[in-house]
């Protein structure tokens, strides 16, 4: 198998692997209820464990993944990543008591919190700088497509396997045939050669030079704000009852065409323009379309908003994605810590922004926490200001 090939499969191996988690997450999510039912939970507080155990998981497989990928060379590193989401899917529908269902759904999120550091890691060693965008775009729908293959096939898998664990037995089967997979696909490379660009090798990154480094401080920060409004629009507008249009479709539109903005964001770095600029423009977009969408009574206007916002969301998300990649030194070592600090500092971050967005909510109503996770968004335009460009605008 020459070495373009492998890397377009590597690269769709990887994107199924982290769709499939979004799916096993989602389903988890839409369960609730009847997992609260099977281990006799009375309480939603005892349930939100979940979805914690698998945000607190990826906040530290993010931290730990650029050690884990030097320890273990990147074929094992990912195996051990795919490993892990396997048995944590498989063995959630199979233990009988809830702190062991707690453990393996942390385990899950550990698995996948290792599989989006590599994304990146992979994109390097394997693509030249001109395919780079294409392929960041594509890796961060991932977890959004997944997402809308979860609503769609919902009600048919219901029907079709009745009980929520038969559902996620499933899903992690097909995990487990990518696992398989991808121990004959999977290759060791050296992570400070930059295979693509000069053929010197480059200083090893360490995780020390990381912290200290004001990059992986500003691209969480500028990151941050985005996440917090696109996971509030999949996980509590769908509860919005005095939306313009359904709540729920329009989250299912913002997720749609967030896939498409991904795509204008290639188109845009492609051409040249201003990374900076892009950044800004679509952080605008964002806290406008946002507010838009929550203000509106007119139900035309809030879907053209949703399309807009989702479309703006993910502009933004493919400029942060390749930017450290484009920058001088860009070696597959360094982009793994790189990317490690950004997904971990940004879901800490998000994860303080939600707590505080949901006391807001608690005090002064669900509409004033929607607006306060809108206004949020301005760390993207914020950021923007102090991130270093990386390319010249021709236009």
């Amino acid at each position: 198998m020459n070495e373009r090939s492998r890397g377009y499969l590597v690269e769709t191996i990887l994107f199924v692997s982290y769709l499939l988690f979004g799916i096993n997450w989602i389903i988890g999510t839409l369960f609730t209820r009847e997992i609260m039912d099977f281990f006799g939970l009375e309480g939603y507080s005892q349930a939100t464990m979940i979805s914690n155990a698998i945000t607190v998981a990826k906040i530290i497989g993010n931290l730990v993944a650029a050690w884990v990928l030097i320890k273990l060379k990147p074929k094992w590193a990912v195996g051990l990543g795919m490993a892990c989401m396997v048995i944590g899917t498989i063995l959630s529908a199979l233990v009988a008591s809830y702190p062991l269902f707690v453990l393996m759904r942390f385990i899950l999120g550990f698995g996948a919190a290792l599989q989006i550091v590599y994304f990146s890691t992979f994109v390097v060693h394997y693509f030249p700088p001109e395919k780079r965008p294409a392929m960041n775009s594509l890796n961060g729908c991932a977890y959004t497509t997944g997402s809308m293959i979860t609503m769609m096939i919902f009600e048919p898998m219901i029907h079709w396997l009745e009980h929520w664990q038969t559902i996620i037995l499933f899903f992690g089967s097909l995990s487990g045939i990518l696992l398989i997979l991808w121990l004959f696909v999977g290759e060791n490379f050296d992570l400070y050669q930059g295979k693509n660009e000069k053929k010197t090798r480059e200083k090893e990154y360490t995780f020390l030079e990381g912290l200290k480094d004001p990059l992986n401080y500003l691209l969480p920060f500028t990151y941050s704000g985005a996440l917090l409004l696109y996971l509030t629009i999949l996980t509590l507008f769908p509860l919005y009852k005095e939306a313009a249009y359904s709540a729920k479709n329009l989250a299912i539109i913002v997720g749609f065409f967030a896939m498409v903005g991904a795509m204008i964001g290639v188109r845009l770095l492609r051409r040249g323009y201003a990374r900076m600029k892009i950044l800004r423009l679509s952080g605008i977009g964002a806290i406008f379309f946002g507010w838009l969408m929550i203000y509106t009574s007119q139900a035309t206007v809030a879907i053209v908003a949703a399309i807009s916002l989702g479309i703006s969301l993910y502009i933004a998300n493919s400029v942060l994605l390749s930017l450290p990649q484009e920058l001088p030194g860009a070696t597959p070592g360094k982009i793994t810590f790189v990317m490690g600090f950004y997904w971990s500092f940004a879901y800490i971050l998000e994860t303080l922004e939600y707590y505080f967005m949901g006391r807001v909510m608690d005090a002064y109503g669900f509409k004033m926490g929607m607006y306060l996770a809108v206004a949020l968004s301005v760390t993207v335009v914020v950021g923007s200001f102090f991130l270093p460009e990386t390319k010249k605008s021709k236009n």
